[in-house]
Formats: C-alpha cells, sequence, structure tokens
C-alpha cells in the first residue's frame, strides 16, 4: 500500500461537508463586502463627481466623508477637530503640516448642534433651521431609531420636505431595505435586522445615506 494514498471519506465527514458550506460562504462574503467601498466612500464619489467645490455642502454629525475640506470645514461645532475619535478622516486633514493634498478642496460642514437651545429651535422649526446653514446641499445619515433626541428626526424630514432627494447609498442590495447600518458590529441599542439574512445580500458596509439638493447649486 502506497504511503501517499488517500482513505476515502467517512460517512461523517460527507454529512458535515454540507453543513459547512453555508458558514464557509457567509465568511467569504463577509469578508468581501468588507472590502468593498464604504458607504461614506461611495457618497464622497457621487460629491467629488455631481458638486461643485464652490458650493457649500452640510453634513449630519456622524459622517465624515473621504474629501479634501476647506480650512474652514476642519472645525466641529465650534471646536477643533483632533479629538473627536469618529472623524478619523478629518482629523487626519487637520494634522497635516502642509495642508490638503493635492485636488479640490470643498467645502464641507457639519449641521451645527453647539448651543443650549438649538435642539429645541430644530424641533420647533426644523425647516427655518436648514434654510439658515444656507447649504446648497446636504448628506445625511438615515438611521434613527437609536436617536435619543428628536431633533435629528425633524431635521430629515426638513430636508426631505426642503430639498431634492438626489441619492440614496445603501450598504444592502436593494437601496430601501432597510435603513439601518451594516457595520462591523450590530446596532445593539434596538433590534437590528437578521445578520445572516442582510450579510448573504449586502454589497458594502456603513450606514445608509441620503443626499440632498438644497436649492440651485452651481451645476
Amino acid at each position: 500500500m502506497s504511503l501517499f494514498a488517500v482513505a476515502p471519506p467517512t460517512r461523517a465527514a460527507t454529512t458535515l461537508l454540507p453543513l459547512l458550506a453555508l458558514p464557509a460562504f457567509a465568511c467569504a462574503k463577509l469578508s468581501w463586502i468588507r472590502a468593498a467601498p464604504h458607504t461614506t466612500e461611495l457618497a464622497a464619489r457621487w460629491v467629488r463627481e455631481h458638486v461643485d467645490p464652490r458650493d457649500k455642502v452640510l453634513l449630519t454629525s456622524q459622517l465624515d466623508l473621504p474629501l479634501w475640506r476647506e480650512r474652514e470645514g476642519l472645525v466641529f461645532w465650534g471646536e477643533p477637530i483632533e479629538d473627536r475619535f469618529f472623524l478619523v478622516w478629518s482629523r487626519y486633514q487637520a494634522r497635516l503640516a502642509g495642508g490638503p493634498g493635492p485636488g479640490p478642496r470643498f467645502r464641507l460642514h457639519w449641521f451645527p448642534l453647539a448651543g443650549a437651545n438649538v435642539l429645541q429651535e430644530i424641533v420647533r422649526d426644523p425647516d427655518l433651521y436648514v434654510r439658515a446653514q444656507e447649504g446648497d446641499w446636504a448628506v445625511a445619515e438615515v438611521f434613527a431609531e437609536n436617536r435619543v433626541h428628536p431633533a435629528g428626526t425633524r431635521l430629515r424630514e426638513a430636508l426631505l420636505s426642503q430639498g431634492e432627494r438626489v441619492a440614496r447609498i445603501s450598504p444592502d442590495a436593494r437601496e430601501d431595505a432597510t435603513d439601518q447600518p451594516f457595520g462591523v458590529q450590530d446596532e445593539t441599542s434596538v433590534t437590528p435586522p437578521h445578520f445572516l439574512a442582510r450579510l448573504l445580500q449586502a454589497r458594502g458596509v456603513g450606514p445608509v445615506i441620503e443626499i440632498f439638493r438644497l436649492k440651485a447649486a452651481s451645476r
């Protein structure tokens, strides 16, 4: 008998192979979607292709797009952003000794939420608040179920009523599947969609993002 002969598979091994196929495929799919462009990258690509750098673009508080910014936009609610750990791309830009790199610099600003009465003002009259920011475009995260204050929901309602929604960017294959973000871990403050079912149809990771034209833009 040859030392290199391969024994035939046992009945147990034959039974287990089909059971391992789905977990193996799920692991491969998870690796694939995490290597795909993040939804913030896709939103940045849309802005780069459709928005004139002279236009003012407003962002909701948790969003940070990988685009070069004008220096005046490297401020978060009136304060330097160096200690805002979740604003990875903007913190990187702020720390560059020579300033932003080559290419267009966009006028990106976060919706201002600092101040004792700002949230109450948004709830009372969100349309007035949005108009006061004098933005040409808005890029907003959609998910609202875990918000601790109704101002965020009221702000999106104002964007939907005042602006023209020109893009919706989702990690799901079907853009209207859910408003839930899909990331490195499930949202734990609310009940998330079934992870495996969502994973099998997902095309990327990140929050669901909507882009609005607020008024006649430069192009």
